[in-house]
């Protein structure tokens, strides 16, 4: 993840962008959902 933060300080590639975005949609986005419905579960009990 903080690879392809620095990645995008400094890059104008649209190519590079959506490479990245990809990598969010399909790496982190879902690991940050389990997360997130993880802490609404302990916020609940």
């Amino acid at each position: 993840m903080i690879g392809d933060r620095n990645l995008m300080s400094h890059t104008y590639d649209v190519a590079k962008f959506e490479a990245v975005i990809d990598t969010l949609r399909s790496s982190y986005l879902p690991l940050l959902d389990e997360w997130y419905l993880q802490l609404k579960e302990e916020l609940t009990l």
